[in-house]
């Protein structure tokens, strides 16, 4: 078992070094091994923090959320958003603020009752349906059935039909057609808007993507700190 986790941890460290013949014997060890290659290629590829892969954690953590800032662009019609510092630790002791916005603002989860009389709040919909298991989409790509969809480009309306034979959990990406959003919360299917980074995602693995949203009373949507959970 000792030896097996060594040459495991040899395999994962390989892929750090730049030489052909190293990559080459990090993937027959791997293959020896049982490794999953595609998976340890991508967390060593976007492992930023200069830690090893086994090393740190199993885990990488992508940020798919925007910041939020006074002035920041919104819907229009929607509040501006302000962000006002109003006690500062000179004077209190502590830092401060106060923040304005709608309850659409930057990275965000649509309630079914946004759109819809009958729809579920925010507060009324079980939380597990903010996490899940999901995949990235890119354009004209086949949609995988029963999970998550996280597109990586602006979602069409002439997607529906994909989308509703797939059945996921949730939708998101960086923008989504009014009529599409409108149609997917009728539907139950949680919508997420104006997700960043997604040329980050992994093209073809699965990963866990979590966007909480606060606990508004009768909320309609929420601002979200959107993540993907690569194993």
């Amino acid at each position: 078992m000792l030896a097996s986790r060594l040459s495991e941890a040899r395999v994962y460290r390989i892929f750090t070094r730049k030489e052909p013949k190293s990559v080459q014997t990090g993937e027959v060890m791997a293959h020896h091994l049982g490794l999953d290659i595609t998976k340890a290629k991508y967390l060593r590829e976007h492992d930023r923090t200069g830690f090893g892969f086994l090393e740190r954690t199993k885990m990488t953590v992508i940020d798919l959320s925007q910041a939020l800032q006074s002035g920041m662009p919104v819907y229009p019609g929607d509040p501006e958003v302000r962000i006002k510092v109003v006690q500062k630790r000179d004077t209190t002791g502590w830092e401060l603020r106060t923040i304005t916005m709608g309850s659409h603002t930057g990275t965000h989860v649509d309630a079914f009752s946004h759109a819809h009389a009958k729809g579920q709040n925010l507060d009324h919909i079980p939380i597990n349906r903010f996490i899940g298991t999901a995949r990235c989409i890119a354009h004209n790509q086949d949609l995988p059935p029963g999970i998550g969809l996280i597109f990586n480009h602006h979602i069409a309306l002439g997607r529906l039909s994909d989308i509703t034979e797939a059945r996921p959990r949730f939708v998101g990406g960086p923008s989504i057609d009014e009529e599409l959003e409108r149609e997917l919360l009728a539907m139950e299917i949680l919508t997420y808007d104006g997700l960043v980074n997604l040329g980050n995602l992994p093209p073809e693995l699965p990963f866990t993507f979590s966007g909480f949203p606060l606990k508004i009373e009768s909320g309609d949507g929420s601002p979200v700190r959107a993540v993907a959970l690569i194993d």
